[in-house]
């Protein structure tokens, strides 16, 4: 009688570590040519940042964009084209924290964050602490989303928590 009790244990013990350790997303699931693709895309980005190069970090962005917190507006989300980029939103790449932290050498796996949504489809963001949390605030985190478009890596919204 006891046997089935244990067998039974033993399946949903098995189920239970095989959903909790098979994850289909994540930079152990990319293959070694994504792993570096994505590395350069990341590489590029911070050099772009550190050195002010408007010009190269436009090469990174799939324009346009939607961007949650690039303008007040009662719109959810401001759509950026290049040309918006070039005369206003270049600016939010260039925040102060985000240059910190790519400046104390900030590692590529404590930055680029992969979530798998409720569909299974597997969503990659650059991410930096904007705002610390505090005892009057909350905090911020802002993200990049980065899509792989024509086998290329390319940011392509802007967006913040909370």
């Amino acid at each position: 009688m006891k046997i089935p009790n244990v067998n039974i244990f033993l399946t949903f013990l098995f189920i239970g570590f095989h959903y909790c350790f098979s994850q289909s997303c994540g930079i152990k699931n990319l293959n070694h040519s994504e792993k570096i693709e994505l590395t350069n895309f990341y590489e590029s980005f911070k050099a772009s940042i550190i050195s002010s190069d408007k010009s190269s970090l436009s090469k990174l962005i799939q324009f346009p964009f939607n961007c949650d917190y690039c303008e007040n507006s009662r719109k959810p989300y401001v759509k950026v084209s290049r040309k918006k980029f070039d005369v206003d939103y270049f600016n939010i790449f260039y925040d102060q924290k985000l240059i910190e932290a790519l400046n104390e050498g900030e590692n590529f796996e404590n930055v680029i964050v992969f979530n798998e949504d409720n569909s299974g489809i597997c969503h990659i963001e650059l991410r930096y602490v904007s705002r610390e949390s505090s005892a009057q605030s909350e905090g911020q985190q802002h993200f990049f989303s980065i899509e792989k478009i024509k086998n290329k890596y390319y940011i392509t919204s802007a967006w913040t928590v909370p």
